[in-house]
């Protein structure tokens, strides 16, 4: 489960665009920070992973990692409803992931005009 595309078709102001923020807008985090990493960390049980695993488990087991990976699941399945309606609630101007670039990097990409 990497990645993923979704389409659909709207009116230009129906939607957030990426790189729109300005000064004073909320921040909206659409899902828990962290959840990638309980993705991962799933997968890394489950395929037995060891160049990953010998680390993770000084921290974890795979129980933890498997209630971790459905509570992010199962975060991931109503993410953008909740955050739609409280970025339009706070009138927000730009949007982004917090995916590969990290905090600081979709930060860096949302004011980015």
């Amino acid at each position: 489960m990497i990645g993923g595309v979704a389409n659909v078709v709207c009116n230009e102001d129906e939607y957030i665009k990426v790189n729109q923020a300005v000064a004073g807008d909320k921040i909206v985090l659409t899902k828990p920070i962290g959840t990638q990493v309980a993705v991962n960390l799933n997968e890394w049980f489950i395929e037995k992973n060891a160049k990953y695993l010998d680390k993770a488990l000084e921290f974890t087991n795979a129980d933890a990692a498997r209630d971790a990976y459905y509570l992010a699941t199962e975060s991931m399945g109503t993410l953008n409803m909740n955050a739609s309606g409280l970025m339009n609630k706070h009138k927000c101007h730009g949007a982004t992931d917090i995916t590969g670039f990290g905090i600081k990097g979709h930060a860096d990409n949302l004011v980015q005009v």
